[in-house]
C-alpha cells in the first residue's frame, strides 16, 4: 500500500516555509488548536532520513550560512529504512526571496545511487533530471558528505473550500450547515458568513480583514488557505547528524541537533497563515526562527572535524 503512495509523488513545491522552535509544552499547545481544523497526513509518524551532498569544501552549506536571498542544496531521502529497490527521492531544494522551490524524482535506491554516485545516465527522459544533472555538471565534485535523521509528524488541513469552519464539525453536520444556509446562499469563498449581510458590507469587511487573512470559525473557507491541503505543518524531533555510514539503508543513529526538549515546527504553505495558528504562537510566545538541518550539523560536526569517511555511500 505505501508502494502505491509513493509512485503518486508531488514532484514540484513552490511554497513559503517558515521555522518555529519550541518546547515540547508548547507543541502540546499547538496541537490542541490544530485539532478542529488539521489531520495527521497518510504516513503519521515518519523516521525521514537524508543523505545530504556536497562539494569538497563544502560550499553549498557554507554559502547556505551566509543566509543569501538564493541558495540550493542536493539530498536524497526515504521515509523508510530503504533496501536497494525501494523507492527514494532525489530532491534539488532551492530557496530565493523566502520561496521555497523544490524538484524531485524518484527511483530504486540502487538506481539513485548508480546514478549520482557512479556517474551511470539518468534512467528516465525528464526535465528534473536534467536539471539536477546539470547542477552535478556545476558543481563538479559533489559527493554525500552528511546523514541526517529526525522523527517526523506531518499534518494537512482537512477542511474543503466552500464548507463551514466550525471547529469539529463532522461531514454530517456540515452538509446541515449548509442547507441551513440555502442551497441559493450568494455568499462567495472567502466572505464572511453572516446572514443577511449585503455584497457593499461584504466587501467592506472583506477590506478590513485584509486579503491575506485566513477564515475563523464560522467563516467560508477560502479555496488555498485552511480551506485546502496546501496548509500543512510539520514537527520535527530526535534531529540527528553523522558522517559515517551515510546510506539510508542505515539505522539511525548520530549526534543530536536540537535539545531533548525541543522540537522544530515548519509551517508549509503557498498563501498566509490561519488566524487560529497565529493566536496560539502568539499566546504561547512561539517566534519564528532561521534553523537549517543541515547548516546545524556543518557548524556543530564539520567546521575543522573534517573526517576521512565523508563521501562513502553504499546500500549495505
Amino acid at each position: 500500500m505505501r508502494e502505491t503512495r509513493i509512485m503518486a509523488y508531488q514532484a514540484v513545491f513552490k511554497r513559503y516555509e517558515m521555522k518555529y522552535m519550541m518546547t515540547r509544552r508548547q507543541k502540546k499547545a499547538v496541537l490542541e488548536a490544530m485539532l478542529p481544523y488539521m489531520k495527521l497526513d497518510e504516513f503519521g509518524h515518519t523516521t525521514i532520513r537524508n543523505v545530504y551532498f556536497d562539494t569538497d569544501n563544502y560550499i553549498l552549506v557554507r554559502h547556505s550560512i551566509e543566509k543569501p536571498v538564493y541558495k540550493e542544496k542536493l539530498r536524497i531521502r526515504s521515509y523508510k529504512q530503504a533496501g536497494a529497490q525501494d523507492k527514494v527521492f532525489i530532491e534539488l531544494k532551492k530557496k530565493y526571496d523566502d520561496v521555497v522551490y523544490k524538484r524531485r524524482e524518484s527511483l530504486s535506491q540502487l538506481e539513485t545511487l548508480e546514478w549520482l554516485v557512479s556517474g551511470t545516465p539518468f534512467p528516465k527522459a525528464t526535465q528534473i533530471g536534467n536539471e539536477i544533472d546539470y547542477f552535478f555538471r556545476l558543481y563538479q565534485t559533489l559527493k554525500p558528505k552528511v546523514f541526517l535523521s529526525y522523527e517526523r509528524e506531518a499534518f494537512y488541513a482537512h477542511v474543503r473550500p466552500g464548507e463551514i469552519c466550525h471547529p469539529g464539525l463532522t461531514d454530517v453536520q456540515r452538509a446541515s450547515s449548509e442547507s441551513l444556509l440555502g442551497s441559493n446562499a450568494h455568499v462567495r469563498p472567502g466572505e464572511i458568513c453572516q446572514p443577511g449581510l449585503t455584497d457593499a458590507r461584504r466587501a467592506s469587511s472583506e477590506s478590513l480583514l485584509g486579503s491575506n487573512v485566513h477564515v475563523r470559525p464560522g467563516e467560508i473557507c477560502q479555496p488555498g488557505l485552511t480551506g485546502s491541503s496546501d496548509f500543512r505543518v510539520t514537527f520535527d524531533e530526535n534531529i540527528l547528524a553523522r558522517q559515517e555510514e551515510l546510506s539510508l539503508s542505515k539505522e539511525v543513529w548520530g549526534e543530536p541537533l536540537i535539545d531533548e526538549d525541543k522540537v522544530l515546527m515548519e509551517i508549509k504553505t503557498s498563501g498566509g497563515i490561519p488566524l487560529w495558528m497565529t493566536h496560539v504562537l502568539a499566546r504561547e510566545k512561539i517566534y519564528k526562527t532561521s534553523f537549517s538541518k543541515y547548516g546545524t550539523a556543518y557548524e556543530k560536526m564539520i567546521c575543522g572535524h573534517q573526517t576521512e569517511k565523508a563521501g562513502r555511500i553504499s546500500i549495505a
